[in-house]
């Protein structure tokens, strides 16, 4: 009998099972089949890669299949493709690395999700630009293959002659497709960084169980696994998988996290009883599971699946949910320098909660190294501007500040966007950016875009919110905060010092001071004049000196230029004012120039 095992390495994955190099056609033949695959793929709307992309993917293709693979260059791709100067340096515009990570990923993906039947497999390993290709097995070709003495089938490395002696007989087109395939086997992945992608958590989406009678809750066990698998596929950093099968699974690296998402639906008249957990892929252990109860919706039966599948989503797919958090676990315990890319982004988060200043050089160097190794990883640059615009709005005034830290914010927040247009993190680098430059026009709409990508993010709800609120609208601002804090509650600090702000602007002092209250000791200096001023307003006197003395104590020199610091944040003449007047009554000092009287 002959075994048909895994012989093909996918984008330094597992081996993917079922390819082999093809030696059975005629190689004219073969390639025909290639650009075949190679139109499904660019058609399909899995690979989710801008227009420049599928260029770059199309052009090594077709280079190759021309018998010029010799000319696969990184200056030749960055002239041709992306319409470089003849001046080209590689080593200062890494466009063609960014691009060829980008197709890896993208192709990954397609393989996983769209193209698990497909016949043909182009892929572009690490370490050269040359696409590889091998075909599909099936039972009418697995028949034709020669077994060895053992009854085991020949492995890849002895097919390899075999196909570059044919090909070499027939000319120029087929010798290039047997350089590509002996590179192909011959590519050593230990001796490649591996890509932060293998850390990242895979979610295998199952459908769930439907326990009803009726034929309609099948279609409903149906749709809240479409649903769900929507909405988190959304989160750039998890790998959302539908429909999985052994195969799938094999083809998973052991690097990161397995998790698999499932439950059942039962429903009775109209009554729809639901319940989701989440597994522990490799263990079988419940990390997490809720239970939904709702009303069918004759008017519009989808509502209860949406409903159910944004509640999920919010849970454990955003920065600070579940399968993150598993995930920093299990990586957490790995040392290597595989795994700094993807633990750097959490240990950003942990961050984040606090705004520890004393961690934020730390995790300034871990993502400047990061991005320096994985260029192509869009949200380590995204993370990068926003401890940049940390470092621009909340550093200690003992510590000499970078006066290019905006600019530099700003060109992270670009390369991010380049990388990957959707990625919520390097929209919202980006919004605070444009407000900070006074351009509250284009934060608002940058906002708002980033909003509609994937309105389950609390990371981006409750900034979107503090923008809307430091805009004018003050309400509405509030509402996203308030949502952000309950979906959100790891970060609560930041949102609760934004609404003590936002009441205190509306004269809701007891309010404010409820919630200043309740955000713990930190070294960000914003709590504490926010706090110095709601008790001053309220003429607790004594709870007043005690914020300006934990002021004082960061070391923050934001009085020093008060009137730079309001304009960043958008704040009206009226509310500067307002917000001067409980800073003087608190006791203390500051210049401004546009409202002395209300200062020294």
């Amino acid at each position: 009998m002959v075994e048909h095992g895994p012989s093909v390495r996918l984008l330094g994955a597992a081996p993917l099972a079922g390819f082999v190099l093809e030696d059975t056609l005629e190689p004219e033949r073969f390639v025909l089949d290639v650009k075949d695959q190679l139109d499904r793929i660019l058609a399909s709307e899995e690979l989710a890669v801008p227009d420049r992309a599928k260029k770059f993917l199309k052009y090594l293709v077709d280079e190759t299949l021309a018998g010029r693979s010799d000319r696969i260059k990184a200056y030749s791709i960055a002239i041709e493709v992306f319409g470089r100067s003849q001046s080209f340096d590689a080593q200062n515009d890494p466009v063609v690395r960014i691009e060829a990570g980008r197709i890896r990923r993208a192709l990954e993906r397609y393989y996983l999700i769209a193209g698990q039947a497909d016949p043909i497999l182009i892929s572009v390993p690490k370490g050269c630009y040359i696409p590889r290709f091998a075909r599909r097995l099936t039972q009418n070709t697995g028949g034709s293959r020669a077994a060895n003495e053992s009854g085991q089938r020949p492995d890849a490395q002895a097919e390899v002659p075999h196909l570059n002696r044919k090909m070499t007989i027939l000319g120029a087109l087929a010798a290039s497709l047997a350089v590509g395939a002996t590179g192909y086997y011959n590519w050593n992945a230990s001796d490649q960084p591996a890509s932060y992608v293998e850390y990242a958590p895979r979610v295998f989406i199952r459908e769930f169980e439907d326990l009803g009678i009726k034929d309609h809750s099948t279609v409903y066990a149906r749709g809240v696994s479409a649903e769900i698998a929507s909405r988190l596929a959304r989160f750039k950093d998890i790998i959302v998988i539908t429909a999985p099968t052994k195969e799938t699974y094999e083809q998973v690296p052991a690097s990161g996290g397995i998790f698999d998402l499932g439950g059942s639906i039962h429903t009775s008249g109209t009554h729809l009883h639901l319940i989701v957990n989440l597994l522990d892929g490799s263990s079988g252990e419940v990390l997490w599971t809720r239970t939904y109860d709702g009303e069918v919706d004759v008017g519009n039966p989808v509502n209860f699946q949406k409903y159910v599948a944004d509640r999920v989503a919010t849970e454990i797919g955003q920065a600070y949910g579940v399968i993150a958090r598993e995930n920093f676990v299990r990586l957490k315990s790995t040392s290597s320098s595989d795994t700094e890319a993807y633990t750097c982004l959490m240990s950003y988060y942990g961050y984040r909660q606090q705004l520890d200043g004393s961690r934020r050089p730390d995790i300034l160097s871990c993502l400047e190294k990061s991005v320096e190794r994985f260029p192509e990883y869009a949200t380590a640059w995204a993370l990068l501007a926003a401890v940049l615009l940390d470092e621009e709005r909340f550093g200690p005034s003992d510590v000499p500040k970078d006066p290019t830290s905006l600019e530099r914010a700003f060109a992270a927040s670009r390369t991010a966007i380049s990388l990957d247009p959707n990625n919520i993190r390097a929209q919202q680098a980006l919004m605070t950016i444009y407000f900070l430059m006074d351009n509250v026009e284009m934060g608002l709409q940058t906002g708002r875009e980033a909003l509609a990508l994937n309105p389950n993010d609390m990371e981006l709800t409750g900034e979107f919110g503090i923008r809307l609120a430091a805009s004018g609208s003050l309400a509405e601002g509030a509402a996203l905060i308030e949502k952000a804090l309950a979906d959100n509650p790891s970060n609560a600090n930041y949102y609760l010092t934004s609404l003590a702000m936002i009441n205190y602007l509306l004269g809701h002092y007891a309010i404010a001071a409820d919630l200043i209250r309740r955000v713990e000791n930190v070294d960000n200096p914003l709590p504490h004049l926010i706090a110095a001023a709601t008790y001053a307003q309220s003429g607790m006197m004594k709870e007043a000196q005690t914020s300006a003395g934990r002021f004082y104590a960061t070391k923050s020199d934001f009085l020093d230029k008060i009137d730079a610091e309001l304009k960043k944040r958008n704040f009206s003449d009226s509310d500067k004012a307002h917000f001067l007047d409980g800073i003087r009554k608190a006791g203390l000092s500051f210049r401004s120039a546009s409202l002395a009287s209300a200062g020294q």
